[in-house]
């Protein structure tokens, strides 16, 4: 299976039903985007890149994933979290494709409800995972 789209960016899963809690919600605390989706949707990896974590347990993130990659001349991370136990499909060290499933949407770590908590750093500042998709995932 590979998510749906083309190019060097693309968006983590296939659907999403709506979004929850935007960037910088919660009186500026939140640090990504949450992605409301059924458990056990795929999630794929919106950059090629090299799994920087690959855990059961990060933190207040759960199951969670993280991917070094270069888009553009510009060094991007991807982080993606709350993923039901037991579905990572990458190993840290292991170099992934953009679209490439990497493991299925969950509510584990601080999470209510199902749902992939989605962070992206661009040269190392974080930004709007959402706009940043919007303008660059194809």
């Amino acid at each position: 299976m590979v998510g749906p789209g083309t190019g060097a960016v693309r968006w983590p899963l296939a659907k999403i039903t709506r979004i929850g809690d935007g960037f910088r919600s919660r009186g500026g605390q939140h640090q990504g985007v949450d992605l409301i989706s059924p458990c056990k949707t795929p999630i794929f990896a919106s950059t090629a890149g090299v799994v920087r974590v690959s855990s059961e347990s990060y933190f207040g993130y759960g199951v969670a994933i993280t991917i070094d990659g270069v888009v553009g001349g510009r060094k991007v991370n991807t982080l993606y979290s709350h993923l039901t136990s037991g579905t990572r499909q990458v190993k840290v060290g292991q170099r992934v494709e953009a679209g490439q499933v990497i493991g299925l949407v969950g509510a584990t770590g601080r999470a209510f409800g199902c749902h992939l908590h989605f962070e992206a750093q661009i040269s190392g500042s974080r930004v709007d995972p959402v706009a940043w998709l919007r303008s660059n995932a194809g």
